[in-house]
């Protein structure tokens, strides 16, 4: 981060609480960091579906807390484990040396400390056909095609090991486009706002839309097709000058359109002039206003 958090703990931690375990057979357990208020989780299926959570933590009594949470799963499942620090540098090493890690039928499944900036870590468990490696995620050795946060990936790197996160790609890439973006001005006239995207290699990560001053949305896009190397679309509309637009660019894995996996970019051209050219975002959204914005 680009400062410290605002306060530093201002007491020694009370010890988090354990909950009974009884018969599930899931066990979360969580090293807190000197900031718990900014960490919380998710379960996942293969499909998005939450299936359990925790947190955010206490930011007092949890201040360094060694704290155990549990569930039970269906064995022969295969799920995602997401892990999010909201102020975005990670749960080690600047402010408290926090960890995780998960057991499943009494298997470490994978741990993780650091240390690493992040926003979200993601792993995968379960011992369903098919489930994505566990052992190369929790372990960050690249294994099956996961790639690295840094974006190496074993199929160009055979045995590269992941410093900060890995992930298994949602689909494969294909090598071309199949189709042009569908374009639909939405109102008359003259068309005199241009808006141009440049994918990274996980174009269906990204979505955007503007709306106008009175929070009506007035042009969307994407999802997009995943593509090695990225590729371009445009999109224009008709606007009014005496209007504020706001521009939102989503990344749904919160990694942004670049570097790791290829270099994405957003242009805005409005009434005659560029507004923003190319320009790069490296988490879940950024925004930009244009027009007559005072």
């Amino acid at each position: 981060p680009t400062s410290a958090p605002t306060s530093e703990p201002t007491s020694a931690p009370t010890p988090g609480q354990t909950e009974d375990i009884g018969n599930d057979n899931v066990k979360i357990t969580i090293q807190a960091d000197n900031y718990p208020g900014e960490s919380k989780w998710q379960i996942l299926d293969m499909d998005g579906v939450e299936l359990a959570a925790g947190g955010p933590f206490d930011a007092t009594s949890d201040v360094g807390a060694t704290i155990v949470q549990s569930l039970q799963l269906p064995s022969g499942g295969c799920y995602q484990f997401i892990f999010l620090d909201s102020w975005g540098d990670g749960i080690c090493c600047g402010y408290g040396e926090g960890a995780f890690s998960l057991e499943m039928d009494q298997q470490l499944a994978f741990s993780f400390s650091g240390p690493a900036n992040f926003r979200q870590v993601r792993r995968y468990f379960g011992n369903a056909p098919g489930c994505p490696s566990a052992e190369g995620c929790g372990n960050g050795e690249l294994d099956g095609g996961e790639e690295c946060d840094e974006g190496v990936n074993n199929s160009d790197q055979p045995g590269a090991t992941c410093t900060t996160t890995c992930r298994i790609p949602d689909t494969v890439p294909t090598s071309a486009p199949t189709s042009g973006p569908t374009s639909a001005p939405i109102v008359e006239g003259d068309k005199n706002i241009k808006i141009s995207i440049t994918t990274d290699n996980y174009g269906a990560e990204t979505t955007w839309f503007i709306r106008d001053s009175s929070g009506a949305k007035v042009l969307t896009g994407g999802p997009y097709s995943n593509i090695v190397g990225g590729a371009s679309y445009e999109q224009e509309f008709a606007g009014a000058d005496t209007e504020c637009y706001t521009f939102v660019i989503e990344d749904s894995y919160g990694d942004g359109n670049c570097c790791s996996y290829g270099r994405g970019g957003y242009t805005i051209d409005a009434f005659g002039t560029t507004v923003a050219d190319n320009l790069e975002f490296r988490d879940d959204r950024a925004r930009k206003q244009f027009g007559n914005c005072g």
